[in-house]
């Protein structure tokens, strides 16, 4: 809607990262999301932590690797969802430390509701 609304300065869009990853994933959203948008100003910054389970005794991203690839380990972890920013960045995290990390998407808001 927004990339096709008129250039009159009424319509904005505030999104997150995420628009900026789609060329790169090959997803196809019917807009080009690098020609058809120029960012304004930036909102908010955000950082991002790893968390896992108290048990698991990992106090640190090193215990985790050194861990995985002790056992030979598949890891799986979660993001707020697919394309973005915390997604890419844990699958690069698992790319530059050599693990066989699998990423679980997040369950369909029809799914959470009870």
């Amino acid at each position: 809607m927004v990339s096709k609304a008129p250039a009159d300065g009424y319509t904005l869009l505030v999104n997150t990262s995420a628009q900026a990853y789609f060329a790169g994933l090959g997803m196809r959203p019917g807009y080009d999301p690098l020609k058809d948008f120029i960012p304004v100003a930036p909102l908010t910054s955000q950082s991002y932590v790893f968390v896992t389970g108290r048990k698991t005794g990992f106090k640190t991203v090193h215990d985790l690797i050194a861990a995985a690839k002790e056992r030979h380990a598949k890891i799986t972890f979660g993001s707020t969802g697919e394309g973005v920013a915390s997604h890419i960045g844990a699958a690069e995290l698992s790319l530059a430390a050599g693990l066989n990390a699998t990423h679980i998407p997040p369950l369909p808001d029809d799914a959470m509701q009870t």
